[in-house]
C-alpha cells in the first residue's frame, strides 16, 4: 500500500507540475554525451542506444522537449556542459569535485572501482591500493579516475584517449594495470575480442566510487531542470526505471555503506 500511494503521488506530482509548461515552453535542449557500453552504445543503424540513452529518452518523452544529442569525446562534453547552460549531459560520475559543477537530475547506476591486472602477471590480489602505485597504469586522460591517480601518488602513467586503448595495452603487456568499474571493463573487452577471465581484481579504489548520473550544467533554466527531476521520480517511482535495468541487466554495484561495513568488519 505504501509503494501504491508513493507511485500515484509521484503521477500525480509529474502531471501537475508538467501541465503548467504549455506546448510552446517545450523547448530543444543539448545533449551530450560519449560511447560508454552498456549505457550508450552506437545500434547497428548507427543511432544511439544503451541503458543511460533509454532513460533519458523517456525523460524527454515525459517532458515533451526535444533533443540534440552530440556524442563526443568524453573531454569534449564535459567541457561544453561545463561552459553552456541548458546541457544535459550523461553518463557523468558524480563526485565530490563535481557536486557543485553541475545541477544533477538523477542516478543511473552505483559504480565501485577496482585495480585490474593480468593473471599471467598477478597470482593473487594486492594486499591494498597503496601496492599498486608502483606499477605502470594505462588510464584514460580525460577520466576522473585519472586525476585521482595523478594526485594519489601512482608513478608510472601511460595515458590514452579511450578506455579500449587501455584495455588493449594491458593485454599486449605494454602495461601492468588498469583501473575501471567491473561493468564498463566487462563490457568493453567482450566487444573487442578480449577473454575477461584472464583479468584479476587486484585492490578496490574506494575514493572512486560514485554514483554514475544525468546532470545539467550550472546556469541552466530553473523549469527546465525541474521537469526532468520530476520526470526522474516518475520513473524511478512507477518501476519503469527497474524494467530498465532488468532489460539491459544493469544493477547498482555494492553500495558504500555496505562497502564501509565490510571494511569494518575485516579490520
Amino acid at each position: 500500500m505504501t509503494h501504491i500511494l508513493k507511485l500515484l503521488f509521484s503521477v500525480i506530482l509529474c502531471v501537475v507540475a508538467l501541465s503548467f509548461s504549455e506546448p510552446s515552453e517545450a523547448q530543444e535542449v543539448e545533449v551530450v554525451t560519449e560511447y560508454l557500453a552498456p549505457f550508450q552504445i552506437r545500434n547497428e543503424d548507427g543511432s544511439l542506444g544503451g541503458f543511460a540513452t533509454d532513460i533519458v529518452n523517456r525523460l524527454f518523452d515525459i517532458t515533451n522537449d526535444s533533443p540534440n544529442v552530440n556524442v563526443l569525446p568524453w573531454a569534449r562534453a564535459y567541457r561544453i556542459a561545463l561552459s553552456r547552460p541548458n546541457t544535459l549531459i550523461y553518463s557523468i560520475a558524480k563526485t565530490s569535485q563535481r557536486s557543485n559543477k553541475f545541477t544533477w537530475v538523477g542516478k543511473v547506476k552505483s559504480e565501485r572501482f577496482f585495480v585490474w591486472g593480468l593473471r599471467d602477471n598477478f597470482t593473487q590480489p594486492l594486499g591494498s591500493i597503496e601496492d599498486t602505485k608502483g606499477y605502470t597504469l594505462a588510464i584514460s586522460k580525460s577520466y576522473n579516475s585519472a586525476i585521482y591517480a595523478e594526485n594519489n601518488g601512482f608513478r608510472n602513467i601511460h595515458y590514452t584517449t579511450r578506455d579500449r586503448q587501455s584495455i588493449g595495452m594491458l593485454f599486449k603487456k605494454r602495461v601492468e594495470i588498469i583501473i575501471s568499474s567491473e561493468q564498463v571493463i566487462k563490457q568493453v573487452i567482450m566487444s573487442h575480442g578480449y577473454d575477461f577471465s584472464k583479468l584479476i581484481k587486484l585492490a578496490d579504489v574506494p575514493a572512486l566510487n560514485n554514483e554514475l548520473s544525468i546532470a545539467f550544467s550550472k546556469g541552466s533554466e530553473a523549469d527546465l531542470i525541474r521537469r526532468f527531476r520530476l520526470a526522474y521520480i516518475y520513473l524511478d517511482d512507477s518501476g519503469e526505471l527497474q524494467r530498465l535495468r532488468e532489460k539491459w541487466q544493469v544493477f547498482d554495484d555494492q553500495s558504500l555503506v555496505l562497502s564501509a561495513k565490510v571494511l569494518r568488519e575485516s579490520e
